[in-house]
């Protein structure tokens, strides 16, 4: 099985990453930061290096290597941040351990927040934030959407909206996915949330869009 890991990377040095990612596991790294500060050990391990503007956080990250390589997609393609410390437990191995490659089948692991701020956000004008999108607009530069998160939903996930009380969300962007799991929406549908992302270092709908994973890539349980 082809296994490929894609990384989203800034400023990280990455080594916590390489040194637990499987052999089996070829690496890609999206650099958005300095493209001469990258360690020697992570450019002999990446089997590619690729360049971008920093734009629309790790989601712009992932849906560009989506977009990019829909017809030559790994088997298995697991999506991290560079960094790892924060919110891998363990190893890749949850994330690798596919079985089937065949099937669609994803690998996320979901925190849910009861009665979150998001609930607010979900059905508000936009007099409120959440917290800690009103602290990445104020203290971040963060760039504030024209859309509600409703709206942005229905207009670009175009998928019955979740629990607004319960909004789940893959914890740190990290999740694996199959190739026909990505194949069952087109590229055109990955294209024009990618678009939404793609204007700003730091937009809120990168905020939206962690929202967003673990009901596009629905895990299989």
């Amino acid at each position: 099985m082809d296994k490929e890991l894609v990384a989203a990377r800034y400023s990280e040095d990455m080594l916590d990453l390489i040194t637990r990612l499987p052999d089996d596991v070829r690496l890609t790294v999206y650099n958005k930061g300095d493209k001469l500060n990258l360690p020697a050990k992570v450019r002999a391990r990446a089997g590619r290096v690729v360049q971008l503007r920093n734009v629309g956080r790790e989601g712009h990250t992932y849906l560009h290597h989506i977009v990019e390589n829909y017809d030559n997609l790994a088997d298995l393609t697991i999506f991290s941040q560079a960094c790892v410390v924060h919110h891998l437990r363990g190893s890749f191995d949850p994330y690798c351990n596919c079985p089937d490659a065949t099937e669609p089948w994803s690998h996320m692991r979901l925190e849910s927040v009861e009665k979150s701020a998001y609930h607010t956000q979900w059905n508000r004008a936009r007099a409120k934030l959440p917290d800690h999108v009103t602290n990445a607009i104020l203290h971040y530069g963060a760039r504030r959407s024209d859309l509600p998160f409703s709206e942005w939903w229905g207009r670009y996930v175009k998928l019955d909206p979740p629990n607004p009380r319960t909004v789940q969300f893959s914890w740190g962007g990290l999740f694996s996915v199959t190739r026909p799991y990505i194949h069952q929406n087109s590229k055109g549908y990955y294209k024009k949330i990618l678009k939404t992302l793609s204007q700003h270092p730091n937009p809120e709908e990168g905020h939206f869009l962690e929202r967003a994973w673990s009901y596009i890539f629905k895990p299989i349980t």
